[in-house]
Formats: structure tokens, C-alpha cells, sequence
């Protein structure tokens, strides 16, 4: 069968819809790369919904006792967002959640943890690493999604609140909910009853496990707006064998965005520039971004923001050296 790409749904939800519109509990806009380009717009029945919400709660079960408390740090406000699923899937084993909202000011985030003191908390990696180091209160178990979490990242919450860190590994097409960690943390297990996916290389080709390439997925079963071999963009890679945990279930492995050229044509990982970053304790923000010409960008441009302690004037001088060292350039 063809490929999906994300260029097909801009502007052509309708084309796409496979039931009335009369049944559609959801409708997502997601921004597509420039300015002019139309939307991309998804749509979710009950039933799509209900599915996340049921991998939601098995998902979270593993690592979240009933009757806990969990903070959750996702879009929360609206009908069926991320935050109202958790609310739902959690109710089902008596937990206490409270939806908070992306986090725009770190110290608020950690009044609230500290004032609601949950035993698991949900959120992006990055907002969360900022949060961790601001509260009184440290949670058991921490969930990150919706963002890469390399890992000198997850060992900065773990250290801070000596907690367990989980990833998450899910996109808007795929319901959100797509392959989360069980207690092994070896991959992330795979909805396989609702999503099929494969990783291919850059012609298109099926590679087997254990092989990286694009991640590729179908929606099985959804009610509307079915997916068909959709390239995700997203780097990764099947884990071969069993989980330690005994679960059959696949187990993938990404590391974001498919490598751009760096340096002298060098795949450049975006994945491997913020694993190096992260590993700096003063950093707590950066945005990064490619210059020169578009085959072949030459220069990185990385503006940094300290957390509060003065890391000295050879910092910037150890940035630079470190991130050579990810682009594989000499001097």
C-alpha cells in the first residue's frame, strides 16, 4: 500500500472521514510547517476516544497504585484533551488527578506539586526538568510524553526528586496514546491491538528489528479518520526480543525527528544535541537552530539560558567543544 504523508491531511479532513460527521466527538488542528500552508485537522468518535483512554489506564496502571494522586502537566481545559482522558482512565482505579495545565512558570508548577503533593506526575520532559529542581515534594514516579527525553534529561528529574522516570512515545494521528514503558524501562511497549507500525529507510524499504529508520504507522480499527502507512518523520527502531517483564508485546525505541545534515553533510541528530546540553546543571533552556545553505547548514546556533547559578567563563568555551563533538566537526 502507499504511503501517508503529512502533506495528504492538510486541508483535507474531509477526504479522510470515514463515518458522519454527526458522530465526531473531536476535531485537532495541528500548524504545518510555514505560514500559508493549510492546517492539518484530525477528527475522533467516542469510540477513538475510548481506546485512548483504555491505553491511558494500562499504560499508567504500571507504574500508578490505585487510590494515588497524579499531577498532570498536559493541555488539560478542554473536552477529551490529554488531561481529561487521564482524568477519566484514572477515575477507573480511584485515582485523584489534578490537571494543571502546560507549564508557563516553573516556580507556580512547584507550588502546585508541593501544594497537591502527587505520587506520580505527567508532563514534557524539558518543563519538568525545570520544575524538579523548585519543590519540597518528591514524587515516586514520573511520566514524561509529548517531547524528546534524552537521557541526561530523565537522570536530571531522577536525581532531583529520586524518582523513577517513564517515557511515552505518542503523536496526535496516533490518538496521542502510542507505546509507553512498563517497569523494565527496556522500550516502549506498543498499543498493538490499535496501531501498527513499521520502520522503513529513506526509499521506502521495510527494515527489520533492531534496524533505525522512519516510524511509520496505521491505525487499525479506528472509527474515523483511519491512517494508512503514515511517515511520522520520527526516527526509530523495533527492540528484538522479549521485554524482561514477560509482556509480548513490541517495544520501539525513537529518538525524535529524522537526523538533518550538519557539518560537511554530517547527519545531525537533534536528539544527540540536547542530550549533550542537558547534561550542563546550569542549563535549563536553549532553542536551537541550522544556518547556511539548505543542503548542508553549516553553523549551529544554540542560545542559552542559566538557571540562576553562574557557570563560569569557560562555559560557553565547554558548550562549543561538546557540540563539536556531536557534529563530529574537528575545530
Amino acid at each position: 500500500l502507499p504511503y501517508t504523508f503529512p502533506s495528504d491531511l492538510a486541508g483535507a479532513e474531509t477526504r479522510f472521514l470515514t463515518v458522519s460527521q454527526s458522530r465526531i466527538r473531536r476535531v485537532v488542528t495541528l500548524s504545518t510547517s510555514g505560514t500559508t500552508a493549510a492546517p492539518k485537522r484530525l477528527c475522533f468518535t467516542d469510540e477513538d476516544l475510548d481506546f485512548t483512554e483504555d491505553f491511558f489506564l494500562h499504560g499508567m496502571s504500571t507504574f500508578t497504585p490505585p487510590g494515588s494522586v497524579a499531577a498532570v502537566f498536559m493541555e488539560g481545559p478542554r473536552p477529551d484533551s490529554i488531561g481529561q482522558l487521564l482524568v477519566r482512565a484514572l477515575a477507573r482505579i480511584d485515582c485523584a488527578v489534578h490537571v494543571f495545565g502546560l507549564v508557563r512558570d516553573p516556580a507556580e508548577a512547584a507550588a502546585r506539586v508541593d501544594a497537591v503533593r502527587p505520587d506520580v506526575v505527567v508532563g514534557l520532559p524539558a518543563q519538568l526538568g525545570a520544575v524538579s529542581g523548585r519543590t519540597r515534594h518528591r514524587p515516586a514516579s514520573v511520566l514524561v510524553s509529548a517531547d524528546m527525553a534524552p537521557p541526561s534529561l530523565s537522570r536530571r528529574i531522577e536525581e532531583r526528586w529520586s524518582c523513577t522516570v517513564y517515557n511515552h512515545y505518542g503523536l496526535t494521528e496516533s490518538g496521542w496514546g502510542a507505546a509507553v514503558e512498563c517497569r523494565a524501562r527496556q522500550g516502549c511497549h506498543v498499543r498493538e491491538l490499535d496501531l501498527l507500525f513499521e520502520i522503513v529507510d529513506a526509499k521506502g524499504r521495510v527494515l527489520p528489528d533492531g534496524h533505525w529508520g522512519e516510524v511509520v504507522l496505521t491505525t487499525l480499527g479506528r472509527a474515523a479518520f483511519p491512517l494508512v502507512r503514515y511517515r511520522t518523520g520520527d526516527e526509530g527502531r523495533f527492540l528484538p526480543g522479549t521485554c524482561p517483564c514477560g509482556s509480548p508485546l513490541k517495544r520501539l525505541e525513537v529518538l525524535g525527528r529524522l537526523p538533518q545534515k550538519g557539518a560537511g553533510g554530517v547527519p545531525l541528530r537533534l536528539y544527540d544535541v540536547e542530550d549533550a546540553l542537558w547534561a550542563f546543571p546550569w542549563i535549563w533552556d536553549f532553542r536551537i537552530s541550522l544556518s547556511g545553505p539548505a543542503e548542508s547548514p553549516e553553523k549551529m546556533t544554540v542560545p542559552l539560558a542559566a538557571a540562576g547559578n553562574d557557570p563560569g567563563p569557560s562555559a560557553d568555551a565547554t558548550v562549543v567543544e561538546t557540540l563539536r563533538k556531536v557534529q563530529g566537526v574537528p575545530g
